[in-house]
């Protein structure tokens, strides 16, 4: 997982016990968090879409690293998202 975050962007989905899924495009690839104006920050992901720190959040039941951007069932899903 962490290899593939140092090489490229990926999507990163953190799973919840309640069903919910925060999805992040993120790197660990600080070549291309310059592009971006940022820098590693420790326990965080910089979500490339929104230009923003995320928390890793240690209470994610599972974890996914994905080169394609994760595609939900419901488009609901796919906006709630952002916000969990």
């Amino acid at each position: 997982m962490m290899e593939l975050l140092q090489k490229m962007s990926c999507w990163v989905c953190m799973h919840f016990k309640d069903g919910t899924v925060k999805c992040i495009h993120t790197t660990l690839n600080t070549d291309i968090l310059a592009k971006y104006g940022a820098s590693p920050r420790e326990e965080h992901f910089f979500d490339l879409e929104h230009g923003v720190f995320v928390p890793f959040r240690r209470d994610a039941v599972e974890i996914t690293v994905s080169e394609e951007k994760p595609k939900f069932e419901q488009e609901v899903l796919q906006f709630a998202s952002r916000f969990i």
